[in-house]
This record gives structure tokens, sequence and C-alpha cells, in this order.
């Protein structure tokens, strides 16, 4: 039975580093994440210092609040349907194919050299002269990765983030408030003062 222990404690840690090692997790809910890459014949890889793949490149300067990713493919799992927002960053000319599971869900549309939006997120998903686009995901697990269509230099970084769409938000919202009227209300029915 003593000889057991240390074969199982060995195999559990062996197992734990098989299951780490096919994905990175990404971030989700309102959390950007940034991501580098080179040119159109290969996929798109996460930031140096976290991928250790030496296509990836350096993240300077990172994005104002993005999660610096590892590398690809970057997983994770919806609880309730969410929207995927890829977008390019720093200077326009940039576009890609975001696939889900090794599947094409979509493109960001292909636009010309000339914006610039820096490193902040928000304003460059709202610039309309950066190539950016919103994809539908069911709930469920996924496992995105990205391959840039075009691009305008030698390297480049860009920007992901999953969030609840917002009419979910509202419905929240308003089951939220029903339950504090019908709270209200019972306290003021007749009988309860």
């Amino acid at each position: 039975m003593r000889n057991y222990i240390p074969l199982c404690l060995m195999t559990s840690f062996a197992l734990g580093f098989v299951g780490t090692a096919a994905a990175s997790p990404l971030a989700v809910f309102g959390v950007w994440n940034e991501f580098t890459f080179r040119n159109v014949s290969e996929f798109a890889r996460g930031c140096f210092d976290f991928d250790p793949d030496l296509r990836a490149l350096v993240c300077e300067p990172p994005g104002s609040a993005s999660f610096l990713l590892h590398e690809p493919p970057w997983e994770f799992t919806a609880p309730i349907p969410v929207i995927l927002s890829v977008t390019d960053g720093f200077i326009s000319g940039d576009a890609f194919d975001v696939f889900d599971f090794g599947t094409l869900i979509g493109s960001t549309p292909l636009v010309p050299p000339g914006s610039f939006c820096g490193n902040s997120e928000d304003f460059c998903l709202a610039n309309p002269g950066i190539s950016h686009a919103q994809f539908g995901l069911p709930a469920g697990p996924h496992q995105i990765e990205i391959k840039p269509i075009a691009t305008v230099g030698l390297f480049a970084g860009a920007f992901m983030r999953v969030d609840v769409p917002e009419p979910t938000c509202f419905w929240l919202f308003a089951t939220g408030a029903f339950g504090v009227w019908a709270f209200r209300l019972r306290l003021l029915a007749p009988g309860r003062r």
C-alpha cells in the first residue's frame, strides 16, 4: 500500500501537466486580451514571456487594460451565449480570420492604412478606421485562434474580448427591478403594517 502512494502522486502530477499544456485560458467578461502576429501565413501568437514560441512578440507598449495572452489556442467556457469582439490595435491596415475549434466563424473587414488608435482597446473598437468585428458564440466551450488576412507591418498587436450581450444585461436588471418591486408591494400590502 505504501508503495502505491508515491506512484499515485507522480501520476497525478504528470496528468496535471498534460491537461494544461493543450491550450491557454482566455480572460472573459469585459477583460481585453492582447495577442501578437507577424504575417498572413501563420496564426497569431500570445505575448512573449507568456508565449514561449519564438514567433511571439513582446507586447510593448501593452494595451491600456489588457491581459497578455499565453500561447494559442485560447480557451474559455461560456455559461450563456456571449459576444467575442476582435479589434486591430495601434495602426490600421490589419484584418483577421477568427476560428473556433478550427472552424472559421468570421473575419474582420479590410480597411486602408492611415488610422491610429494606439493601445486604447475601447477606442480601437469604436474607431471606424480600424478593422474590428463582433461574433456571437453559443454557450459552451470555445477554443479561439486568429489568423491575419492582411498586415501592414512586419509585426503588430491586436485585442479581443468576451462579453455578455446587452439584452442579457437588460433582462438581469429587469428581473432584479421586478424583485425589488414585488418585495416592496408585499411590505405595503394591507395587514403588513
